[in-house]
């Protein structure tokens, strides 16, 4: 219910928190880190384009790793934002880079996302990066959709790919 002037002030919180997240590689009970999982279920809650841009940018951008990166990757999972969803299927078209196009992909699966079932179909194919693939085969079970079968079948054969594709099939 709050205006966008409270996406600033959260936007302007995750990153300075994330930096020094990142850096402490801190325990569940750091003050630090349940400030930035406040911030960013709060972030996530508003229903704003502001908002899903600014998260958005964190994951696709900023990129944090470890625990930082569970917690944005959960309240965007969560997020009722509707622009969140449009951004994540943009950046699977858009992104080159296989770290921020492989967070644009979990997301997606585990929001169960059937919009995502076309575009991640493209990616399980051998010629694409191993990141990307594993990702894409994961959400892809996540989703569910029967459609999907036959696009992770040949993925099977693939010592690399074949337990996630099993888990994936199942």
């Amino acid at each position: 219910a709050c205006t966008t002037e409270v996406v600033t002030v959260l936007r302007s919180e995750i990153d300075a928190l994330s930096k020094t997240v990142d850096l402490n590689s801190p325990r569940s009970t750091d003050p630090n880190l349940a400030r930035f999982v406040a911030a960013t279920d709060l972030l996530s809650a508003h229903r704003s384009y502001e908002a899903a841009e600014a998260l958005l940018h964190h994951l696709l951008v900023v990129k944090p790793g470890g625990i930082a990166k569970r917690a944005l990757v959960g309240a965007m999972a969560r997020s009722p934002n509707a622009a969140l969803v449009d951004g994540l299927l943009e950046a699977l078209e858009a992104s080159s880079e296989p770290q921020a196009l492989s967070n644009a992909i979990e997301v997606l699966g585990l929001r169960r996302e059937p919009l995502a079932i076309e575009p991640l179909k493209a990616m399980v194919g051998p010629g694409n990066n191993p990141t990307v693939r594993k990702a894409a085969i994961i959400s892809m079970g996540r989703i569910g959709d029967i459609s999907c079968i036959d696009g992770l079948l040949p993925s099977l054969e693939e010592t690399e790919q074949a337990e996630e594709t099993s888990v994936a099939l199942l």
